[in-house]
């Protein structure tokens, strides 16, 4: 990959604030793309909507539009993607949705939703998405955030598991309390006194979340464990580990200002985690910081250490981790950066291509072909897991149809 732009993806017919781009995916093989377009109205309602690009014959064309208007309570359909083969997970406000291509037809397989939560964190749900086609995960980033399992049987899509930032007993229980287990006095004191404990702990945990086969990685906005690693078991999805700033090597774009562990650390106890990613035994977990900071981890003999540190070679990098992607095994990273100032404009954005080999460097910056102020190019990045291509999305992109239309532009 060597980071050159390639065709510009958009809506036959955008609406203003439809904010296309604003999440993406890319199939494995890399010719296939999903973009989101949560803010797409249909008769007066903020319906949203997904889009789906088949590569042929060299050309991208759009094959199928995914609408939020055929379900009778979705909202911002779109806010979250994910693709997997002939299937298409998309998160909306309180639902998300499977979808499978079938005769060479796209067609509406199933919603998920939660029956039994709290009502923040059933509106909450369906804000992140992870999917293999067989397996979907999906984040409910509420005060007392979580990230729920669903999973393939003949009788459909069935929750299996709920992942909470406390893990173990913890989860256990609060899952019990949740659900009304225990006496009325009992439950609603240790209900309360949990709560406490994990909003201090959890801050919005399912805000952005991966999956990669038995491993998941669940990450917080605001909270002091960034991003949490958990591990499906014989016994079911067990807690791992949490993986935060440590000491260390180091290789990145430039040197910090000050050491970058501390940096990182700073950041992730100020403001949480922007975005994470997980491939190969690779995972990367964003700062949410000015000065923007991306964490590596990987996991040797079974065991997850801290390897190094993506840091960009502008003084400015604007948002600097706020999406991230690894390609399939972990060699290749996409870093957006929504908010950098370039020779476009104020917060035209930009997105960085780094390579890993004895460590992360940074190879190239690239940037929309024709960008604008405000365009917000890196909100939403991902990479093909067996191909040398990605995607980046632009969701501020304005077009004829009016402001924030939003595009999406390939990376090969």
């Amino acid at each position: 990959m060597v980071g050159e732009v390639g065709g510009t993806l958009s809506p036959s017919a955008g609406d203003t604030d439809a904010r296309f781009g604003s999440a993406v995916d890319i199939s494995a093989a890399g010719t296939r793309v999903l973009v989101g377009a949560p803010g797409e109205t249909r008769d007066g309602r903020s319906v949203g909507a997904a889009y789906l690009f088949d590569r042929e014959g060299g050309a991208w064309q759009a094959t199928a539009r995914l609408g939020g208007e055929a379900i009778a309570d979705a909202e911002h359909l779109g806010r979250a993607v994910s693709l997997a083969g002939d299937r298409a997970l998309v998160g909306a406000t309180g639902l998300a949705v499977v979808f499978e291509r079938d005769g060479g037809e796209w067609a509406q397989q199933q919603v998920l939703r939660l029956e039994d939560a709290t009502a923040e964190r059933t509106d909450a749900f369906g804000a992140a998405t992870g999917f293999d086609g067989e397996r979907a995960l999906v984040g409910a980033p509420a005060v007392d955030g979580a990230a729920y399992v669903f999973e393939q049987s003949s009788g459909g899509w069935e929750r299996t598991a709920t992942l909470l930032p406390g893990g173990g007993d913890t989860a256990a229980r609060f899952a019990a309390l949740s659900t009304g287990s225990g006496s009325a006095g009992a439950r609603d004191w240790a209900q309360e006194r949990m709560r406490g404990a994990t909003q201090q702990r959890a801050g919005r945990f399912g805000r952005t979340l991966d999956l990669d086969g038995d491993l998941a990685l669940v990450g917080a906005l605001d909270a002091q464990e960034p991003a949490i690693l958990f591990e499906r078991t014989d016994d079911g999805w067990e807690r791992r580990m949490t993986l935060a700033p440590g000491s260390d090597a180091v290789t990145a774009g430039t040197a910090s200002v000050e050491p970058v562990d501390a940096t990182f650390a700073r950041a992730q106890l100020a403001r949480g985690t922007l975005d994470v990613a997980l491939a190969g035994g690779t995972a990367l977990v964003g700062g949410r910081f000015p000065e923007g900071l991306v964490a590596a981890f990987s996991e040797t003999d079974g065991t997850w250490e801290r390897t190094g540190t993506l840091v960009p070679s502008d003084a400015d990098p604007g948002n600097f981790g706020c999406a991230v992607a690894l390609s399939g095994g972990g060699e290749s990273a996409l870093v957006g950066a929504e908010t950098a100032t370039t020779a476009d404009g104020d917060a035209a954005g930009l997105t960085y291509l780094f390579e890993r080999a004895d460590g992360w460097t940074q190879q190239t910056t690239v940037r929309a072909n024709e960008g604008a102020p405000d365009d917000q190019f890196g909100s939403a990045v991902a990479l093909a897991a067996e191909d040398s291509i990605g995607v980046v999305g632009a969701p501020g992109a304005g077009t004829s149809n009016g402001t924030a239309t939003g595009s999406a532009t390939i990376v090969e």
